[in-house]
């Protein structure tokens, strides 16, 4: 019974460690379509989606970098268009803990936008 409580212990520990962690944006496009992205957070790797509801889809990787406050993410999409977005990530509010990003995009077709991410204040 107490290995079986320690491996749980153990086995939970891995799978927090582990976690991700969603945040949802919206912003604009460059034509006035809303634009609606996710920040997926890990430990190793981090995604960036961005959508629209005419069908865009783009994502990227990235590291994480706690020395810089500008990530640059190269962006794929499901029609074949590549592009880059800007990400600028501030400091963490006082209220939450969390932190605020804006995402620049353009893509390679010559759609761009802005979207925000986190606490708006």
């Amino acid at each position: 019974m107490r290995i079986s409580l320690l491996t749980s212990l153990f086995v939970t520990g891995l799978v927090s460690a582990c976690a991700t962690v969603p945040m949802g944006g919206s912003g604009q496009a460059s034509n006035g379509d809303a634009v609606f992205g996710e920040l997926i957070l890990g430990i190793e790797k981090n995604i960036l989606s961005i959508n629209t509801l005419d069908g865009l889809s783009c994502s990227g990787n990235y590291k994480r970098d706690t020395t810089t406050a500008l990530r640059t993410i190269a962006l794929s999409c499901v029609d074949g268009e590549t592009g880059t977005a800007v990400m600028t990530v501030n400091a963490p509010t006082a209220q939450l803990g969390y932190q605020r990003a804006t995402v620049n995009f353009k893509l390679s077709d010559g759609t761009s936008g802005e979207l925000v991410f986190g606490v708006l204040s």
